[in-house]
């Protein structure tokens, strides 16, 4: 029963009826204006004036915000509004890098003409790997800008989520500072057995059973076939 109902209530928005997930009014008005499409576009925009009425759409950037704690979805949003509403716009229109040849918010690849990236023109065809005379004669390789801040964000997090963990649970940090620690004397003294192994002959534990075990059967007067 829960199975059919959430199927009767995702294929609407999924497949009926996809414009419910973002509606945008901007795009509404200005249905011709390509810089209304960048403002107000729900899927391709930034979403100014635009709401949809598909849970899975609302909840996107939590999971549920029914599981998530208030402080953190306040956190989210904050960080959400500074980067998609101030730190996007200025260095889109500013022309950042040459920000407005390709899409404002895509995930795609773009040469220098804001056409689609020709990966089979940089890669050699037998070892397919990076043609390096071929990459500098077409072009270098380009992002939109909403998709190189989530990339430089996405690596920022990593930093990030050290700093948080040393600053508001600092027995945590020095606990995992520790098992890193012995993590890594573990791995060092693998890796010395492994290389000192390495100088016998019979490395492997069931050869060197099976030499030892002969050894003694021909000392026992034993022949074997």
């Amino acid at each position: 029963m829960i199975f059919a109902a959430s199927f009767a209530y995702y294929i609407v928005p999924s497949y009926f009826f996809p414009s419910i997930s973002a509606i945008s009014l901007a795009c509404l008005i200005w249905k011709d204006s390509v810089t209304a499409q960048q403002i107000g576009g729900g899927i391709s925009g930034l979403g100014l004036g635009s709401f949809g009425l598909d849970w899975s759409t609302i909840a996107s950037f939590l999971g549920t915000p029914l599981a998530t704690p208030g402080f953190a979805i306040i956190n989210i949003l904050v960080g959400f509004m500074l980067f998609v509403y101030v730190v996007i716009p200025i260095a889109y229109w500013s022309n950042a890098y040459d920000a407005k040849k390709f899409p404002i918010f895509s995930s795609h690849t773009f040469d220098h003409t804001g056409q689609p990236y020709n990966i089979s023109r940089i890669l050699n065809e037998k070892a397919f790997d990076i043609n390096h005379a071929a990459y500098d004669s077409y072009s270098k390789l380009y992002l939109s800008v909403f998709f190189a801040f989530t990339y430089g964000l996405s690596f920022a997090t990593l930093t990030a989520t050290l700093t948080h963990v040393a600053l508001f649970n600092g027995n945590l940090f020095v606990i995992f500072s520790i098992w890193v620690k012995t993590l890594s004397r573990t791995i060092w003294t693998l890796w010395k057995q492994t290389t000192s192994a390495t100088k016998d002959n019979y490395t492997d534990v069931h050869a060197r059973l099976m030499k030892k075990t002969i050894n003694k059967s021909l000392s026992g007067g034993f022949v074997p076939f």
